[in-house]
């Protein structure tokens, strides 16, 4: 018989089996999120604003995270600036937590 089948160990999986059709299910979402992500990439790829507005969100969402402050902070000496401070470049400006 024809037809497309997974074999795991001396099992047969096929559609009418639940376990192989839990993989095809899972199969064919794994390649739905792949097939999205590549359009993702090629929508960001293409267009600055939206690619500026990208980076902005990832930056912030990893930045957000304090466990960065103690070195940013403290070992870099941040803390210690005193006096008019302009901090110029793209960011949430995290850094600003490091001031009062």
């Amino acid at each position: 018989r024809t037809g497309s089948s997974i074999y795991l160990g001396a099992k047969k999986l096929t559609p009418n089996n639940k376990l192989g059709m839990a993989i095809r299910v899972i199969g064919s979402l794994v390649f739905g999120m792949m097939i999205l992500s590549a359009i993702f990439i090629g929508i960001v790829s293409r267009n600055d604003k939206i690619r500026a507005k990208v980076f902005a969100l990832t930056m912030t969402s990893i930045l957000k995270s304090s466990d960065l402050d103690y070195y940013r902070c403290d070992e870099l000496g941040l803390k210690d600036i005193e006096g008019s401070v302009i901090e110029i470049g793209p960011g949430p400006g995290t850094n600003f937590r490091c001031w009062s």
